[in-house]
């Protein structure tokens, strides 16, 4: 779903703002966001269809999102204690 969102602001938004601003410009961004997102999902469908596969993969996928959501809790801590958490998008 998330794929599809960002597949629609990079066609039908004007990339000055909101989800435009974060999805649209510049390409790599948008570029990352499938590729994360197609692989994930290859591998979910993969686990889903081998049992075998589900004890060395369920690691691997499960792993590199929990240490990105806390380091991302972590930041935003961080942040909030030493500075205000300002979020620009161009204009």
């Amino acid at each position: 779903m998330l794929t599809g969102v960002a597949l629609y602001c990079r066609l039908f938004t004007d990339g000055q703002s909101g989800l435009g601003a974060v999805y649209c410009y510049p390409d790599p961004s948008f570029g990352n966001t499938l590729t994360l997102y197609v692989t994930v999902a290859f591998v979910s469908f993969m686990l889903a269809v081998s049992e075998r596969l589900r004890h060395y993969l369920f690691s691997v996928l499960v792993l590199p999102f929990s240490v990105g959501a806390v380091a991302a809790v972590a930041i935003f801590i961080i942040k909030d204690v030493f500075s205000e958490i300002a979020i620009q998008t161009r204009s």
